[in-house]
């Protein structure tokens, strides 16, 4: 079985059913720093908490939890994080809690994510994202008929596709500062997407658990 990795940050938790449907699936759950509280709050424990430890009560944290101090002030957690896991070798990983009333904190998310080597997926409280890269080819993941879907460039994108929604992009060129495809609607089960070159941040809404 492939490793499931599911980082839990410390912004704004999913609703306890989902938090717990996730880390039930996941093989490895990694809490960074207030994240530990996320998975405490539904009865899990990471195998590790991760971070300069400065919202984390430590002194709820098990002796069989693994504490890993990453106190480089540089970069935020999840850039360390996201640098470690690289180095663990997981090639792939699931971010939940990654939101939040802190649009600074959520934009570096996503670019942080978008710089990293890792595959990084996110786990919403109303769906879910993805990083997408030219790497990755054409994909295609489960939505929800009539549920929101967006592919917003990180970067510039070109020859850019997005089918199976209301109002498909065909070898398109995206940019920030230009067109992108935001509050698209699923109209098929299955939404699928491409990209030649660049990379973008897809999100789509979804109840399902999606690890691949």
């Amino acid at each position: 079985m492939e490793s499931r990795v599911l980082v839990v940050l410390g912004g704004s938790c999913l609703d306890a059913e989902r938090m717990n449907r996730w880390a039930e699936s996941a093989t490895h759950l990694i809490a960074v720093d207030a994240g530990f509280h996320h998975l405490e709050s539904v009865g899990k424990l990471p195998l590790v908490v991760a971070g300069d430890f400065d919202s984390a009560d430590l002194g709820r944290v098990p002796e069989s939890v693994t504490l890993l101090s990453l106190p480089d002030q540089n970069y935020t957690d999840f850039e360390k994080v996201l640098r470690w896991c690289f180095d663990e070798g997981f090639e792939s990983i699931h971010v939940a809690c990654a939101e939040g009333d802190l649009p600074d904190h959520q934009l570096q998310n996503l670019f942080s994510a978008a710089a990293s080597p890792v595959d990084v997926w996110f786990v919403f409280r109303r769906g879910m994202g993805r990083i997408v890269r030219t790497e990755h080819g054409g994909f295609s993941v489960p939505a929800t008929v009539g549920g929101r879907v967006s592919l917003i460039p990180l970067g510039e994108c070109e020859s850019a596709s997005l089918t199976g929604v209301q109002w498909p992009v065909e070898r398109q060129s995206l940019a920030p500062l230009g067109a992108s495809s935001i509050s698209n609607k699923a109209v098929e089960a299955r939404v699928s997407v491409g990209l030649e070159s660049g990379t973008a941040f897809l999100f789509w809404e979804t109840n399902e658990i999606v690890w691949e």
